[in-house]
C-alpha cells in the first residue's frame, strides 16, 4: 500500500476564526442542482465520505438546508469536517501542488 503524502492545509486559531476565514468550504458540502460541481468531486472529499459517512450526510443536509432556507449555517459541523478533511489532502491530487498556495486548496 502507497503512503501518501499529505499536504498540510491552513490551521484555524479557532472556531471563530474558521468562521470568518473559511471563505466558501461549506460548498463541499452544499448538494443542490447548481452546486454538485467540482467540490463534492475533489478526492479528499471521496476520501472523506468513506471514511465518515455519517458525518458528511449530516452536515450536507444541514448546510444545504441552511443555504436553501436561508437558515444558519452549521459552523460547528464544518469546522470540525474541515480538520478532519485537512489530513485528506495528498499530493498526488490532481491540481492541489497547481494552486499558488496548496495549504489553502480546501477553502480557496
Amino acid at each position: 500500500m502507497k503512503i501518501e503524502n499529505v499536504v498540510p492545509q491552513y490551521r484555524f486559531r479557532s472556531k471563530g476564526d474558521f468562521i470568518r476565514n473559511q471563505n466558501n468550504f461549506y460548498l463541499h458540502f452544499l448538494d443542490t442542482s447548481e452546486s454538485r460541481g467540482t467540490r463534492r468531486k475533489r478526492f479528499c472529499f471521496d476520501r472523506f465520505r468513506g471514511l465518515y459517512p455519517e458525518l458528511e450526510k449530516e452536515t450536507t443536509r444541514e448546510v444545504t438546508d441552511g443555504i436553501v432556507n436561508k437558515k444558519e449555517i452549521p459552523y460547528d459541523l464544518l469546522y470540525k469536517c474541515y480538520k478532519l478533511m485537512s489530513e485528506l489532502v495528498f499530493e498526488s491530487d490532481p491540481l492541489v501542488m497547481k494552486y499558488n498556495s496548496p495549504e489553502r486548496y480546501l477553502i480557496s
